[in-house]
């Protein structure tokens, strides 16, 4: 079946979670953050996650014929780099806490405090794409669905002269990344005890 790449629309959403709840059951820095593996934690966390960036109109999806979803790319344009307090609120944050639970919560934040660092450590002030969230469902992977869902902003970025920033937890993640002409420009633990991290940037 033929892959198409559309904008998510707001019937797919729920959808769209579900798609990235299967894509990240087995990723590192999703079974840290949760480490009893609570399926209804991480998708909150990702209707959180996707919440945020869907304000600002620029997550991608690639539909079957028969209309299911296949992948999720979630970006965030360069006039949203750095956090949005209002956005996040809105996004629905302030019911992560009876969601996850307290010492989820806590460790959640810490992690995204560290990661909010690290991205201005690595972006400065300088205009930039993000790639918050890309997600294939474990059915469609290594089906060129990745590349697929990257291509639009891959193409306006460089239309535009603007680098591209994400970070990644695997190795296989990071290859991909790579073949796509982002390279590495920090690799470590951003907490201690946490998975290893790569921050990756495409240049304009």
């Amino acid at each position: 079946m033929q892959a198409t790449i559309t904008k998510l629309e707001t019937s797919q959403v729920n959808q769209a979670i579900e798609v990235l709840g299967h894509a990240f059951r087995q990723d590192p820095i999703f079974n840290y953050l949760l480490p009893d593996n609570s399926t209804n934690a991480l998708l909150w966390l990702l209707r959180v996650a996707l919440g945020y960036s869907n304000s600002y109109n620029h997550i991608y999806t690639t539909t079957t014929n028969t209309g299911e979803l296949q992948g999720v790319a979630s970006w965030i344009p360069p006039e949203g780099s750095g956090s949005s307090v209002t956005r996040i609120l809105q996004a629905g944050a302030l019911i992560l806490p009876f969601k996850l639970g307290i010492s989820r919560f806590a460790r959640t934040l810490s992690w995204s405090w560290a990661m909010e660092e690290l991205h201005k450590r690595n972006m400065s002030s300088k205009p930039h794409w993000y790639l918050s969230l890309l997600g294939v469902s474990p059915s469609s992977q290594g089906c060129g669905i990745g590349s697929l869902l990257i291509e639009p902003i891959l193409r306006q970025a460089s239309r535009d002269g603007l680098p591209i920033y994400l970070e990644t937890s695997t190795e296989l993640a990071m290859r991909f990344y790579q073949k796509h002409g982002f390279k590495v420009v920090w690799g470590g633990e951003l907490l201690k005890g946490s998975p290893y991290l790569w921050a990756m940037e495409r240049e304009a």
